[in-house]
C-alpha cells in the first residue's frame, strides 16, 4: 500500500492547478482529480483505537481537504462568472463530498477515550465548520449542491447525517469536558508523545478558547443550509446544471457525469 503522506503529496502536486481561477479544467484533467479524491479516502486507514502516527495521517488529509474545498469553490464560483464551467465538472464536486464523507465518518468511528482520538475528533470540528461554511454561506453554491446531495446515484446523503452529528451540541460539550480531563495541561501530553498532532492542537481555536475557559458553542454554530435552498438553478451557477440536462441528455448524460467517468465528451 502507498505511503499516505506520498499520496497527499503527489495530490497536492496534482491538483494545484485548480487554485487558478482563470484555469478551465478539460474532461481528462477532471478525472485525473477524481482520481487523486479517491486515492485519499480510499489510502486512510484509522482503526477505532489509532496511534499518533495514524490520527496525524487523518489530521494531514483533512487539512487537505480544506484547502482543496478553498479552492474548488473559488473555481466554481469564478468560472461560472466567465461561463467556463462545464457541466461535467460537476463530477468533481461530487467526488470532493464523498471524500469528505468517508474521511469523516472514519473520524467519528474513533474512540475519543485515547489522547490521539480526542486531539483529531477536536480538530475535526472546526475542519468540518469551515468546510461547510465555505460552501453553503454561498447561495449559488448552496443551489448546486442541493441537486448533487439529493440526487440517490450521487451518494451524498450521508453529509446530512453527518452534519447533525459532529457539531452536535452534546457531543461538542462532551469534547470539551473531555479536553480538560484528558488533554490539559498540555505539557503533560508533550510527555507522553512528540507527534505534530499535538502542536495542531495547540494552535487551534479550540486549545486558545479552553486556555481562556470558554466553551465551544462556535463550533456548534452551523448554519442550516435548507433555509433558502429553494433558489435552487434560476440564479448563480444555476446555468451549469441546466446545461447538464440539455449537453448530456436524460440518460447518457446522467450516468456520464454522475458516475464520475466522463465517457467521450469534452464540454
Amino acid at each position: 500500500m502507498k505511503n499516505l503522506k506520498l499520496v497527499i503529496l503527489a495530490t497536492i502536486c496534482t491538483l494545484a492547478p485548480l487554485s487558478a481561477a482563470s484555469l478551465t479544467l478539460h474532461y481528462e484533467e477532471t478525472n485525473t482529480h477524481i482520481m487523486r479524491l479517491r486515492e485519499q479516502r480510499d489510502q486512510l486507514e484509522l482503526p477505532i483505537n489509532p496511534s499518533w502516527k495514524q490520527a496525524q495521517e487523518a489530521r494531514e488529509v483533512l487539512h487537505f481537504l480544506e484547502n482543496y474545498g478553498q479552492s474548488i469553490s473559488e473555481y466554481f464560483i469564478e468560472n461560472s462568472k466567465n461561463k467556463t464551467l462545464q457541466p461535467y465538472i460537476l463530477n468533481l464536486l461530487t467526488e470532493y463530498f464523498k471524500t469528505q464523507i468517508s474521511i469523516h465518518q472514519k473520524i467519528l468511528a474513533v474512540e475519543s477515550h485515547t489522547e490521539a482520538g480526542l486531539i483529531l475528533q477536536i480538530l475535526q470540528l472546526k475542519s468540518f465548520k469551515k468546510v461547510h461554511d465555505l460552501f453553503f454561506s454561498q447561495e449559488s453554491l448552496r443551489a448546486l449542491l442541493k441537486d448533487q446531495l439529493t440526487t440517490p446515484s450521487n451518494e451524498l446523503t450521508e453529509w446530512v447525517n453527518i452534519k447533525n452529528i459532529i457539531p452536535n451540541r452534546s457531543r461538542v460539550r462532551k469534547l470539551h469536558a473531555a479536553a480538560i480531563d484528558k488533554l490539559m495541561p498540555i505539557s503533560r501530553i508533550k510527555e507522553i508523545s512528540d507527534s505534530s498532532l499535538i502542536l495542531d492542537f495547540e494552535d487551534s481555536d479550540a486549545y486558545k478558547l479552553l486556555t481562556n475557559n470558554q466553551n465551544w458553542n462556535s463550533f456548534a454554530d452551523i448554519r442550516p443550509y435548507g433555509r433558502n435552498m429553494s433558489s435552487t438553478f434560476s440564479t448563480g451557477l444555476g446555468f451549469i446544471a441546466n446545461e447538464a440536462s440539455s449537453v448530456f441528455g436524460a440518460v447518457a448524460g446522467s450516468i456520464a457525469w454522475r458516475e464520475g467517468y466522463l465517457k467521450n465528451n469534452n464540454g
